[in-house]
């Protein structure tokens, strides 16, 4: 239930796969939960159970409540009270998707949940609701299980100038790190980039913050960005294939974000001929 997109969290608003995982509920297979990472098998969270006709009749009644964006506060505190950890987080996601703002301090204390599936939707829907007051719980949120982090991070980009602190925070310290990758995306959102403090990310060991980061400077046009993404294409370039076997799914996209962040409306007139020839090299890129 959670999608792979820049854009959203990994617990994503997706209609079509909460229909579909509904389906397996109503064939009595077990609840379906997601994959966790490695790092989160180990985190404590609830075991999947086959839901109990209620259960599925609730969840039913929530998804309706989602789609048609009813704010049915009766539905939500009652799913909110089950005993069903899967139930309480699908309550939790629709609170949000259904604009129910009575409900955000709710939604804020369910953030420190035990189970990471409920923290990860109440964070979710925070961000949905726009809830200022929750950066607190959210930046609280980001030194949690994955998933926690990916939806507290994406809430407070959603929150703009208002969330700015907290991941500029972030972003500043490098901690804590497991968070970085989601608030570098997250920071894409933010008006202006904040260039200066994403720019030395484009340098990070890890493929994947480097990926981030380039992500979050040209997913919208910074042209103080320019001189660190050329700098990042004549190192890309100096570092070629090294292993022979092909550039990782990562490294594609890492490579595509410079093409893109390298367009003549950023570059300023004095850096367009190194512009040019970063753009020339990336044309001759396979992938």
């Amino acid at each position: 239930m959670f999608a792979s997109s820049w854009n959203v969290p990994r617990r994503a608003n997706d209609r079509a796969i909460v229909y579909a995982s509904l389906a397996v509920l109503l064939a009595g297979a077990c609840t379906p939960r997601r994959q966790l990472s490695t790092a989160e098998t180990a985190a404590p969270t609830s075991s999947p159970a086959s839901p109990s006709d209620s259960e599925t009749q609730v969840l039913a009644s929530l998804l309706e409540a989602a789609d048609t964006r009813r704010a049915d506060t009766t539905l939500v505190d009652a799913a909110l009270a089950s005993p069903s950890p899967f139930v309480r987080a699908f309550a939790a996601r629709t609170a949000g998707q259904a604009g129910m703002t009575i409900r955000e301090g709710v939604l804020r204390s369910l953030v420190a949940e035990r189970d990471t599936m409920i923290a990860a939707d109440a964070a979710f829907s925070l961000g949905l609701l726009k809830d200022s007051a929750a950066v607190a719980v959210l930046s609280t949120a980001l030194d949690r299980q994955p998933t926690v982090v990916s939806a507290a991070a994406w809430s407070l980009g959603e929150l703009g100038d208002r969330g700015r602190d907290a991941l500029e925070s972030v972003l500043r310290s490098g901690q804590p790190s497991r968070a970085l990758v989601d608030v570098l995306q997250a920071s894409a959102k933010l008006r202006p980039v904040p260039a200066a403090l994403v720019g030395p990310y484009t340098t990070d060991p890890s493929v994947h913050v480097r990926r981030a980061a380039a992500y979050a400077l040209t997913r919208t046009r910074v042209p103080a960005a320019a001189p660190t993404l050329i700098a990042l294409d004549q190192r890309l370039a100096a570092h070629g294939d090294e292993t022979g076997s092909g550039p990782t799914e990562a490294e594609v996209d890492l490579r595509s974000y410079v093409a893109r962040g390298l367009a003549k409306p950023v570059v300023a007139e004095s850096l367009g001929g190194a512009a040019l020839a970063a753009l020339r090299r990336l044309v001759g890129d396979a992938h």
